[in-house]
């Protein structure tokens, strides 16, 4: 579609599993190169993570960029990748790709877990006080990779990535260093994960508590901090982009 319609359209990927401030920086480096006066930005999900970490970040990159969709992005987080830090995410027949121990090592998992560690509930749908933020709680609750024997290793490379996730969050409540249209495309009409059962025994992944979404992004966190034009749609998140009504 962006070939056949958008003139000047060019494609841009990054490395999803890396910190995304890291690959907001080679975003912007990649947007210099560009000679256009007048840039105009397509993210989807994680991407709009990638977009909003140039625009606060390199202002002569900023200045050029005049317009910018938003597509089921998940400006607040959500709860949806603590399962995978906790049991994985089999693709396929693989069940190594996406192992609790490599999801473990990517920066943006972490990135991607809601701003504030206020999505545990218990079976009544009550608060239950985990802070998903804090190591000792990983090490003591003997979650994920430390439930066999914890490594320093381990334990520094989890500082590591609960610190991306705080500078992500804290980037995100940055404004942008010039002031684009925006236009947020919101998902809705599917059941979302919103949070994270507990029970006596541990997680209770097999019954989570859902609200309005898209089936990946909650609709209360698809709104960008910035004023924005809004268009709701009942596409699934994977599919946002090839809703006509979207394109």
């Amino acid at each position: 579609f962006g070939r056949d319609h958008l003139p000047g359209f060019v494609a841009y990927a990054y490395d999803w599993r890396q910190d995304v401030l890291a690959s907001s920086a080679q975003f912007c480096a990649f947007l210099n190169e560009l000679p256009a006066a007048n840039i105009q930005i397509v993210a989807h999900s994680m991407g709009g993570f990638v977009t909003w970490g140039c625009l606060t970040s390199d202002e002569a990159v900023a200045q050029r960029v005049r317009k910018v969709v938003f597509a089921g992005t998940p400006f607040k987080g959500g709860p949806n990748s603590f399962k995978s830090l906790m049991l994985g995410s089999p693709t396929g027949l693989n069940g190594k790709l996406l192992s609790r121990e490599a999801v473990f090592t990517f920066g943006s998992t972490w990135q991607l877990l809601s701003r504030e560690s206020d999505f545990f509930v218990d079976a009544a749908g009550a608060p239950v006080a985990l802070n998903a933020y804090d190591p000792m709680q990983w090490v003591d609750g003997k979650w994920g990779v430390f439930t066999g024997n914890t490594t320093l290793a381990d334990v520094a490379l989890l500082r590591q990535r609960i610190a991306g996730h705080d500078a992500m969050h804290a980037r995100l409540k940055e404004p942008p260093l010039a002031t684009p249209e925006v236009l947020a495309v919101i998902g809705r009409g599917h059941p979302t994960v919103s949070g994270v059962r507990v029970t006596d025994k541990g997680f209770d992944f097999s019954n989570p508590p859902t609200a309005d979404g898209d089936g990946s992004v909650l609709l209360t966190s698809a709104e960008p901090p910035v004023p924005f034009t809004r268009l709701d749609t009942t596409t699934e998140h994977v599919q946002l982009l090839n809703d006509p009504d979207v394109q």
